[in-house]
């Protein structure tokens, strides 16, 4: 069995690999310059990190409606690696929102648009199998925020996308370590943390 620490360094090094790749395939295939990462604003990031925010927060609403009691059960457990220490969920959000959004916005996006990448981003994350049974919803909620990144990405820029992608991963690892797995079918799976 891989130890918490080795699968964290492994998680690091895949989303870097993700990010050398998409920026690699994006100086290839879409444009030989690299000046949309020098293109920065300060509102781009107060842009993109309130919206991640908000958008963490409506989804962390939704997912704690009882049809999605499934899903957390299934998916908290998975998720918590990431999120504790909280150091380590601010790192993997860092390099998620910006390794990911160079693979997804700054190449496939320039190259098969927006609604193309957001639903491959989505499901490559896995929120299309039907296992639970509500995960396939999940998803389609999901969708929305990946149209979200690509219309930032387009209207702001890469650091939008990257910081929404950054405030949104954070936000809900965050709240990740709330969660208890469940014991009873009367818990909601919430511990009340103060």
């Amino acid at each position: 069995m891989v130890s918490n620490y080795k699968l964290r360094l492994i998680i690091v090094f895949l989303l870097l690999a993700i990010g050398v790749l998409g920026l690699t395939l994006r100086l290839v295939f879409v444009s030989p310059d690299l000046d949309f990462l020098f293109q920065v604003q300060s509102s781009d990031f107060i842009v993109g990190i309130s919206t991640g925010i908000i958008s963490a927060i409506i989804m962390g609403l939704i997912s704690s409606l009882p049809v999605f009691k499934e899903v957390r059960e299934t998916l908290i457990p998975a998720i918590k690696v990431f999120s504790s220490p909280p150091w380590f969920a601010f790192l993997v959000s860092l390099f998620a929102g910006v390794c990911e959004e160079l693979f997804f916005r700054a190449f496939l996006q320039e190259l098969i648009g927006l609604i193309p990448t957001a639903i491959l981003f989505v499901a490559i994350h896995g929120y299309y199998f039907p296992k639970p049974r509500a995960m396939p919803l999940l998803g389609i909620l999901v969708t929305f925020i990946a149209v979200a990144l690509g219309l930032l990405y387009e209207h702001f820029g890469f650091w939008a996308a990257a910081s929404m992608h950054f405030a949104y991963d954070f936000v809900l690892l965050l709240a990740t370590l709330k969660f208890k797995t469940c014991e009873s079918n009367n818990s909601d799976g919430w511990e009340n943390v103060n």
